[in-house]
Formats: structure tokens, sequence, C-alpha cells
């Protein structure tokens, strides 16, 4: 769900969204169609980095999955739990959170499908309250750094 366009002060609280992005060290947003790197890790694994942006939802206690699907077929992902999100430097009210890798199931599909429009995924779930907010976006990945 894309973040709500801005509304005068006397509006409804805002809804809870997310904003699909990727980066290592920071959020990164991304454009439909863009290529990523697809990362050789150092225990042998290959990913590409997931990130998001978002607010509206409680953070105490959620579940972070990522997925890289071909064709309607899940090749990559990450999915864990965390206790508190970073918040943006500037607004401490939006979470900003990266560095995630998204890990290929098999690193036979790497150099095999480099290079094909993929969808990435992210779904966040507060375990609190049980609101679940996704978001994806078609990206390129490209081997390999």
């Amino acid at each position: 769900m894309a973040r709500p366009a801005p509304s005068d002060a006397d509006a409804a609280p805002a809804e809870g969204w997310v904003e699909l992005g990727t980066g290592f060290r920071s959020y990164e947003a991304l454009e439909a169609g863009q290529e990523v790197p697809i990362i050789a890790g150092i225990q042998g694994g290959f990913h590409v980095w997931g990130g998001f942006r978002g607010a509206g939802f409680d953070d105490s206690d959620v579940r972070l999955r990522f997925w890289l699907d071909l064709d309607g077929v899940s090749i990559a992902r990450a999915d864990y739990s965390e206790f508190g999100l970073p918040t943006d430097r500037d607004d401490p009210t939006v979470f900003d959170y990266a560095g995630v890798a998204v890990v290929y199931d098999d690193n036979d599909q790497v150099q095999l499908t480099s290079g094909q429009t993929m969808t990435l995924r992210f779904e966040v779930e507060s375990l609190v309250d049980g609101q679940v907010l996704g978001d994806s976006i078609e990206v390129v990945p490209v081997c390999c750094e």
C-alpha cells in the first residue's frame, strides 16, 4: 500500500502504509522496472537487498516477509521478526528499514534468471493487533556484484 497523500491536521488518523524499496545501509526507493544488483553473499548464497518505509502500524512485535517472484513462483525470500523498527531521521513517525537479504532458494537459478523482470513483494504483520500491510514492485535483478 503506497503512502497516502498528505491531508489537513483535522483529518482522521493516518492509515497504515508501506513502500517497498531496496538498500543495504539505508532505504532507497525503487522505480518500476529498475535493475537491482544480485549480490554474491559471503556464505556462498545470492541475494537482492530489500527495504521499506512505512507508518501507521504497531511495530513493537512485527513479522517482516519479502519475496522475489518469477512468473508467480517465489525464487528468493526473507522471513523474520523484529521488536521495534528504526525511524526516519527527518520524520520519527515513519519507519525506515533496509539491509534485508532476500536470499535465492537455489544458486543455480541466479544466472538463469538474471536480467528477467520479477516481482519483489513485501508484507509487514503486526503480531500485536494482526494488521497486515504490503507492497510490490517489478524489478530486474542483474547478476552479480
